[in-house]
């Protein structure tokens, strides 16, 4: 009987150390979304799509169809919108520094007085659908989902002309909360921001001190100190530290003081999944932005 127990337990062992085969097998179309660079898809662009694939999936082959369009095939046992979303990301990570809304209010004040109260259509649709932020907060404001496009034809697009150096951008959707926070960010003469560039080491998904996904980053040394300075500056002068990702703000963190070593963490209102995703398009080179034309299941394993 022991001896029976034994063999048992010995088949269920070496039977869960044999990796099962993908199920899924994906055919994939994918097109260059064109930029002002006019880039192409070139050699460099394939291995670094097939290195982000290669973190969900195995057998992968990637043929270049025309300057802008490429087949992918591979196995994965991920889910058809996990592999699309790898494609989708470019994974481009930037840091801006904000602008408090003090900085602006000359700004927002020179609209009043020469737009929106000499139309008072327009001042009304402003003022029901735009909530100015507390001071303190970081952002300059809020809104109803529903309402940004029309905050950003009266309001963020007049600002952003004649504000120079600063860009406006929405924070990312918190879940069962139906306004989004905009900020004011600051930019240099060439339109950068802060800290931009592969300057990620390793990224993972990790749970903050509540418990909550999050998204933790190393960076290499020259992350490590620049990001040093700008968390020394964003404690100074008391303003939080936009991080976007791919042109969205997934969180506006203030820093308490000078962050030494390269270490942060990328907190969004994630889900464990969706901060699985980040970690391992952060983790990957950047690839160019692409749209999906068509995927489809080439066949099925049992």
């Amino acid at each position: 009987m022991k001896n029976s127990i034994l063999l048992i337990l010995l088949c269920t062992t070496v039977l869960s150390c044999i990796p099962s085969e993908p199920k899924n097998n994906y055919i994939i179309d994918i097109e260059l979304i064109p930029n002002q660079n006019e880039q192409k898809i070139s050699f460099d662009n394939k291995e670094a799509i097939k290195e982000r694939l290669l973190k969900s999936a195995v057998d992968v082959t990637i043929e270049i169809l025309t300057n802008t369009t490429a087949r992918i095939e591979l196995a994965t046992n991920s889910t058809q919108n996990h592999i699309t979303s790898l494609l989708t990301q470019n994974g481009n990570l930037e840091f801006y520094e904000t602008i408090s809304l003090n900085s602006i209010s000359p700004a927002i004040e020179y609209l009043y007085e020469s737009k929106l109260e000499k139309d008072t259509t327009l001042l009304k649709e402003f003022t029901e659908k735009f909530m100015l932020a507390n001071p303190n907060s970081g952002s300059i404001g809020s809104s109803r989902t529903q309402d940004t496009a029309t905050i950003n034809r009266i309001f963020k697009n007049p600002l952003q002309e004649n504000i120079p150096n600063t860009i406006f951008k929405w924070e990312l959707p918190i879940p069962n909360i139906d306004r989004l926070n905009l900020y004011a960010l600051k930019i240099d003469n060439h339109g950068n921001p802060a800290m931009r560039g592969n300057f990620i080491k390793d990224a993972r998904q990790q749970f903050s001190h509540f418990g909550d996904p999050t998204v933790g980053i190393e960076m290499n040394d020259l992350g490590a100190k620049l990001w040093e300075r700008l968390t020394e500056r964003a404690a100074q002068d008391n303003f939080p530290i936009a991080i976007v990702v791919d042109g969205q703000i997934f969180s506006a963190p203030f820093a308490r003081q000078a962050i030494k070593g390269g270490s942060t963490e990328i907190s969004g209102h994630f889900t464990v999944e969706s901060a699985r995703l980040l970690a391992q398009v952060l983790s990957s080179s950047t690839i160019p932005q692409f749209k999906v034309q068509n995927i489809s299941l080439k066949s099925t394993k049992e």
